[in-house]
């Protein structure tokens, strides 16, 4: 009678077979994993054409986001080739088992991954500390590096053209710019050769006796800017009839002025409320003919604006004078339009109150007069500056000659 330990006996080949089978659901997991090892990096690598990708890289040294996706990529397809090596390995092993069923158990066993060959994070993205300047490197996967183009390029693409563009625009603006500086400096020296070095000194909110009386103390040709006659300040016109030569200081609308003047034009101001303004002062101050700005920082910045103006002082003949209280000025371009010539100051005397400050700015103005040929300056009717004007009355005059504005215009036509 058999016993009861020789019905479930396991035979030699038995056991092989059970092996065998052991290791092909191994190989079917392993290919289940490293399928959603794809699917997660695909996943973790997507993003909507409007993400900005530098949101997916955190790391601060790296300044390339195709250095952190290439490092990505490398390491999940050394995985992927490793699990592919692996598989070729024991699909030999089971064919050879099974031509030759008495081979040992030995030569059955699933060959270990080594540790180096697969990155132990998988879902964390590694920045790799390379240089910016090199190109990533792809494994020679055709599939995977067509991906991995189609992923970086557009990126890489946009970028240079715009880094393109915002740097051929600056190139060419400066080329511009020293063309038409260089043009200008040689018409200076056409106009003035053989001539004593010009400087125009504009003393600006010119709207009291007091200012009158320090201006003419100096015995200099300075030119009084006059406020257009208003509630505070009525007595201009009557005052600008003491001066062979006077302008008119006009209040625009400024960006961050809180307490603007109430004849102040604003940029959304109408023509025809324009045109009265301009038409008043004409009135006001009959042989005027000269017009700068005061404030206007905003209104100077606005051609719309400034066109309106533009057509109002023509119409009554006046010439505009832009004291540039802004680098954004648009008047260049709007006198252009009107056949004007563009003059513009250069210098301001008395940003600053301080004595040292006016000084130093006073001999900058005399130094670019003498460079140029001719130099417009402005200033105000204050102690401090008054003071280092009339201190160093003399030096002015041994460098230059300080002259009305009229007398430089030909210099700008």
């Amino acid at each position: 009678m058999l016993s009861f330990s020789h019905f479930y006996s396991v035979t030699p080949k038995q056991n092989e077979t059970i092996i065998v089978n052991e290791n092909i659901q191994k190989l079917s997991q392993n290919e289940t994993k490293s399928e959603n090892n794809k699917q997660n990096f695909k996943k973790n690598i997507s993003f909507s054409k409007d993400e900005n990708l530098t949101k997916i890289f955190t790391d601060p040294k790296s300044k390339d986001e195709t250095v952190a996706l290439s490092t990505q990529t490398q390491n999940k397809q050394q995985k992927t080739q490793s699990d592919k090596n692996v598989q070729k390995e024991q699909t030999k092993i089971i064919y050879k088992s099974q031509q030759n069923p008495e081979k040992s158990k030995q030569e059955l066993k699933i060959p270990e991954i080594k540790k180096e060959q697969i990155s132990p994070s998988k879902d964390k993205i590694i920045i790799a500390d390379t240089n910016v300047s090199k190109k990533p490197k792809f494994e020679n996967n055709n599939t995977n590096k067509t991906e991995q183009e189609n992923i970086i390029k557009p990126t890489i693409t946009q970028e240079k053209q715009d880094s393109n563009i915002s740097k051929e625009k600056p190139k060419q603006n400066q080329k511009e710019s020293k063309k038409e500086s260089k043009q200008q400096k040689k018409d200076i020296k056409k106009h003035i050769k053989g001539e004593k070095p010009k400087l125009v000194i504009i003393i600006d909110d010119v709207a009291t006796k007091e200012h009158v009386k320090m201006i003419q103390k100096t015995g200099l040709k300075l030119t009084p800017s006059f406020f257009p006659k208003t509630t505070a300040s009525p007595n201009t016109p009557s005052l600008a009839r003491d001066f062979q030569f006077y302008m008119i200081h006009l209040p625009l609308q400024a960006k961050f002025d809180k307490n603007p003047m109430p004849t102040t034009i604003k940029t959304d101001e109408s023509y025809d409320s324009i045109d009265k303004k301009i038409s008043q002062i004409k009135q006001d101050f009959k042989n005027v003919k000269y017009i700068n700005n005061h404030t206007g920082s905003k209104f100077t910045s606005n051609q719309t604006a400034m066109d309106r103006l533009y057509k109002a002082l023509n119409k009554y003949g006046f010439i505009f004078v832009d004291s540039r209280t802004s680098a954004d000025t648009q008047v260049p371009i709007i006198a252009k339009k009107y056949n004007n010539p563009y003059i513009s100051r250069d210098i301001f005397l008395d940003d600053s109150n301080e004595l040292q400050s006016i000084k130093a700015q006073l001999d900058n103005a005399i130094a670019k007069a003498k460079k140029y040929g001719y130099a417009i300056a402005i200033a105000h009717p204050r102690k401090n500056t008054m003071q280092i004007i009339n201190q160093n009355k003399d030096h002015i005059i041994k460098n230059v000659d300080v002259v009305y504005l009229n007398e430089i215009i030909k210099y700008y036509e």
